[in-house]
């Protein structure tokens, strides 16, 4: 079996949840990704960890932040689950993170 394509917010690895679970997107999947601001997908750490918290409120620091290291992976790829999920509904853009 093939490995699976790094999407755009991907570093090409999988989570372990995930791995041998992914199937190979089909070619007009990729013109539906889902968008994210490049600024969002550019930040690391603390900052990446709250623009996550403004789409998942109940997004826990202890998830992310491990042995003084942010899993900046991990968190890109939530996001783009939970903006697919967003987008799938219907739902509006998330409030701005000066709300949050």
């Amino acid at each position: 079996s093939r490995a699976p394509r790094a999407g755009p917010l991907s570093t090409g690895r999988l989570s372990p949840l995930l791995a041998g679970r992914v199937a190979e997107a089909p070619p007009e999947a990729a013109r539906e990704m889902v968008y994210i601001d490049e600024e969002i997908v550019a930040k690391t750490g603390v900052e990446l960890f709250k623009e996550l918290r403004r789409v998942y409120a109940v997004a826990e620091v202890e998830d992310y932040y491990k042995n003084a290291v942010w899993k900046d992976d991990l968190m890109k790829m939530d996001l783009q689950l939970v903006y697919a999920h967003a987008r799938e509904a219907g739902a509006p853009y998330p409030p701005p993170l000066s709300e949050v």
